[in-house]
């Protein structure tokens, strides 16, 4: 019997192969206030408008591309966006930049249901990226936001070392990495870093999408979608995004998701941060357990005793052949504890200057309070790292 959705979801929890990539449908569940931009069409609504207010378009135009806006068409949505980054950037991008400045600066995270779930996955050790611009995700986790030319960073949060939430197609506060345009997307196509990233979190990951709804017609995912189509077949993971009743017969059918993602419902949006709670239930009773007993304890003294009189029995004696002595002597095996000849170390007086006329008297304070021998032991318990210097069988072996 196959494994459900979820049931593969929960064993990539537990082994750490799950990432976890977030799409607008999250922000609009995160953000303490409801606003346009927290959707793909709403953003492309507020630039038209932006763009308007500053005479950059007329109102003809705005009321155009507004409509071009309700279809349904990916490249139409596509052409719109383009559209506004063209109008508002300019020779300079200022425009540009305020305009997203406007949108996102000061935006807060709220305290619902949302930002517990997302702080469980983060506690679970599962990387988290977003399609999205905002930083409602760093302000829920208390991570630091990711971008693509942040090459050593990506490396590192895709090797599980370096937590933090990487953003896929840019961060409002680094303008020249969000991908809004055809130009944009066309610039992606060609990203190799881009493209390994992709490639790699696709065909060696599990991924979970959430509030993704349109993510798969994006042209950015459909090239990705093809290459694994194209090179790997069915041999990838098949990748799970988590969708609504009303919206799960739709996405079944759906063939830019076939064969690389599968739908799991849940009944509404209200029920999506339970729905990923559930995922890390069995990560976050594993750190529960209890910790170990007094006789777990009395276990491990008693095989650390076996361990030492193990080494002391097979590695304690010695015999000396080779050494100019009569059979019986040379045959003998000695107890290393009898052959050993400790050895004291001394420090290294500091350097006073030769012009000092106060060298010898801070030589002689320093021997007294800091220069006398100690056992090797006595050393290396106060100072874990150490040069020892000797002469040629001096004794530092």
């Amino acid at each position: 019997m196959s494994k459900t959705g979820l049931a593969v979801l929960k064993e990539a929890a537990n082994k750490g192969k799950l990432v976890a990539i977030m799409g607008t449908g999250v922000s609009r569940a995160l953000a303490a206030a409801e606003a346009p931009h927290h959707s793909w069409r709403g953003l492309i609504e507020t630039g038209l408008s932006y763009a308007r207010a500053r005479g950059r378009i007329t109102q003809d135009q705005e009321r155009r591309w507004a409509r071009t806006l309700g279809s349904d068409d990916i490249d139409d949505m596509l052409a719109a966006a383009e559209f506004v980054t063209q109008k508002l950037q300019g020779a300079d991008k200022l425009l540009y930049e305020r305009w997203l400045q406007e949108l996102f600066f000061g935006e807060k995270c709220g305290t619902g249901k949302m930002a517990e779930a997302i702080r469980s996955l983060r506690d679970a050790n599962i990387p988290l990226a977003t399609l999205n611009y905002d930083t409602l995700l760093e302000q829920a986790t208390d991570l630091p936001g990711i971008t693509l030319s942040d090459t050593s960073q990506v490396v590192s949060w895709m090797q599980r070392d370096h937590p933090g939430i990487l953003h896929l197609h840019g961060k409002w506060d680094v303008p020249g990495s969000c991908i809004l345009g055809i130009r944009d997307y066309t610039a992606t196509l060609t990203s190799e870093v881009r493209s390994l990233i992709q490639r790699s979190l696709s065909s060696f990951g599990q991924l979970l999408f959430v509030g993704c709804g349109d993510t798969f017609s994006d042209p950015n995912f459909s090239a990705l979608i093809n290459w694994c189509r194209t090179n790997i077949g069915g041999a990838p993971p098949l990748h799970y995004a988590f969708v609504t009743e009303k919206d799960y017969g739709p996405r079944k059918k759906d063939q830019a998701w076939q064969g690389f993602v599968d739908p799991i419902s849940y009944p509404n949006h209200a029920d999506l941060p339970a729905k990923l709670l559930e995922i890390v239930a069995d990560v976050q009773a594993a750190k529960r357990k209890p910790k170990r007993t007094s006789s777990s304890l009395i276990d491990e003294a008693q095989c650390l005793d076996a361990y030492r009189t193990f080494l002391i029995r097979d590695c304690g004696q010695m015999t000396i052949e080779g050494v100019r002595a009569d059979m019986d002597t040379a045959q003998r095996k000695f107890d290393l504890e009898r052959l050993f000849v400790p050895l004291d170390v001394v420090p290294i007086p500091p350097e006073f200057p030769l012009t000092d006329p106060k060298r010898e008297q801070k030589l002689s304070e320093w021997q007294e309070s800091d220069g006398r021998g100690k056992t090797f032991g006595e050393a290396f318990r106060d100072n874990r790292r150490i040069a020892l210097l000797a002469f040629p069988g001096g004794g530092k072996t």
